[in-house]
């Protein structure tokens, strides 16, 4: 059992001064989050001379529960009178959710000599979030690894090789209360009636959702030099995923804003690299591991209805508070493409109107990609005499971002960009809409309509969102054991940790270009995103 017990209060005092009006706000949330596991394995392993065989079968289930509930007063009745209790208008909100899955699964696994092996599992999930009739997953993998080094002579300088290679799948499911229309009563109340809702906050429940399928192929190499002293992990993978459960947006004639889909089939390409070394060794020593990968995603097919999903707004999967860009999945493209508009330009010439304003060309295009194809860390790790100190250097490079932060403040005069011309004025240079040169003078007075135009134009706010970060540094201490000879304790060590202390590299300005709506499909947009949080603690770790 994993049990999680939050309480928060939230308080904005009667007569604070970014709205006198407002007499006082308050309220307070309970949240309890239980997750519990039941599993059960049998097992049997036998070697015969040179062959073995190792298998396995089991079942396993999971219960999550999340319950919230919530309760604010929109004001006090007797001013500085801090409470719930001191309520002018008072409501609550109730909420709770429960799913589980339950699983059986098996495995299988011969080997040969110690150098050869074939492992073959299968494992069948029943989740609760999907109709019963369309809830179950069988899901099988294959894999087979080669030792060569155990068959060949190494020589000085080579020690180990390993060659793999497997086929695998895995399913999964949608997250609780997609499947049908689901109603609410709320703590407002209007002329004695209870006031009831429908949930989900206008998504259209689709009770046809059917489990996600990804299959991944993998093959790979290992590789030790030097007494193991430097190793190499080459692996190369192919994963395809069908019927992905996704939300998208849809025309709001239909009485809700978005829906839940099977996304027909995204494609996964790319290859990873881990090389470490130990280049020093000894009573110091210096260890350093680097990895970097490369992925390249691609959408196949939207969905079996192409028809319907045709239209622009039926690939939206999130749009910028700005209502000027979006996470949209266009077939035969990477997945998660940034869209906008840019502006209109006529032989490269930007056009502008006869107010000297930009013109936006109404055409969606993609203007970036939400998604780093590249990412990697390089980490070093020095030890001396019960000392140890390590740094973790990551990086992410080939994403864009759409920066809403930038985008306002260019709205509302507040980035450094919108002070030209102030001081009376700038003058517009661009064509008219045939073509002809056009120059126009913005007077100070128009600043305002300028900018508002200005901003119409996502193109201007796509941003290289590459970058490197120092993402971690640990200094710890072992005591020595001869300190501990004497006490019930086997092993101490303490540890001081920092962590997002320091950004190397970035081409974003004003923003940290890991700001994102989530990590989930709004990849690539960003608004008002608070800086990533710097963090130092300390670990203290004891062995009886």
């Amino acid at each position: 059992m994993d049990w999680l017990s939050d309480r928060q209060t939230y308080l904005v005092p009667y007569g604070t001064s970014f709205d006198l009006d407002l007499p006082g706000l308050m309220y307070e949330n309970e949240l309890k989050i239980q997750l519990y596991t039941y599993d059960w394995m049998i097992g049997f392993r036998k070697v015969w001379n040179k062959f073995g065989i190792d298998a396995m079968v089991g079942g396993y289930s999971e219960e999550r529960y999340y319950e919230k509930i919530h309760i604010e007063t929109s004001g006090f009745a007797i001013p500085y009178f801090n409470s719930i209790a001191n309520s002018a208008d008072q409501f609550f909100v109730y909420d709770y959710i429960s799913e589980g899955t339950n699983s059986l699964f098996g495995s299988l696994e011969l080997s040969l000599g110690g150098f050869l092996y074939l492992t073959a599992t299968a494992r069948n999930d029943w989740f609760s979030t999907l109709a019963p009739d369309r809830n179950s997953i069988l899901y099988p993998s294959i894999g087979f690894s080669w030792i060569f080094s155990e068959l060949f002579p190494m020589s000085s300088w080579w020690n180990t090789g390993k060659i793999r290679a497997s086929w695998a799948q895995v399913g999964g499911a949608t997250t609780p209360y997609n499947l049908d229309l689901v109603y609410e009563t709320y703590g407002q109340r209007h002329l004695g009636a209870t006031l009831g809702r429908i949930a989900g906050r206008g998504t259209n429940p689709n009770r046809e959702l059917v489990p996600l399928t990804s299959t991944e192929t993998e093959v790979g190499i290992e590789l030790g030099f030097i007494n193991n002293r430097i190793g190499l992990d080459v692996s190369l993978y192919d994963q395809e995923t069908t019927d992905d459960i996704v939300a998208i947006f849809i025309p709001g004639s239909s009485g809700f804003d978005r829906t839940w889909i099977n996304v027909g089939k995204i494609e996964n390409k790319g290859y990873e690299i881990l090389l470490t070394g130990r280049p020093v060794s000894g009573s110091f020593s210096w260890n350093i591991a680097v990895n970097f990968a490369e992925n390249r995603s691609k959408v196949i097919k939207i969905s079996d209805e192409e028809t319907m999903f045709r239209e622009e707004h039926m690939r939206s999967f999130s749009e910028s508070r700005t209502r000027t860009a979006y996470i949209e999945h266009w077939e035969g493209e990477p997945y998660g493409a940034i869209v906008g508009y840019e502006q209109l330009k006529m032989n490269g010439d930007p056009v502008i109107d006869f107010q000297g304003y930009p013109v936006r060309n109404d055409t969606p295009k993609i203007l970036g990609y939400g998604v780093h194809p590249y990412t990697g860390g390089i980490v070093n790790t020095f030890t001396y005499k019960g000392w140890d100190l390590s740094f973790l250097v990551d990086f992410k490079f080939g994403g864009d971002i759409f920066s809403g932060s930038n985008h306002r403040m260019t709205e509302y005069g507040l980035h450094k960009q919108t002070l030209e011309g102030r001081d009376g004025g700038f003058m517009s240079v661009g064509v008219d809409e045939e073509g002809a040169a056009l120059n126009v003078w913005i007077a100070d007075s128009l600043l305002q309509n300028y900018w508002e135009q200005y901003v119409r134009i996502s193109d201007y706010f796509i941003y290289d969102a590459s970058f490197a970060k120092l993402r971690q540094v640990i200094l710890g201490y072992t005591f020595p054991e001869r300190w501990l000879s004497k006490t019930p304790f086997r092993n101490i060590s303490l540890s001081l940790v920092g962590r997002n202390l320091l950004l190397l590299y970035s081409k974003m300005e004003n923003v940290d270009p890991e700001s994102t709506y989530n990590n989930t499909n709004s990849q690539g947009l960003e608004y008002p995103g608070a800086p990533q949080t710097r963090s130092f603690g300390f670990n203290l770790r004891v062995i009886f």
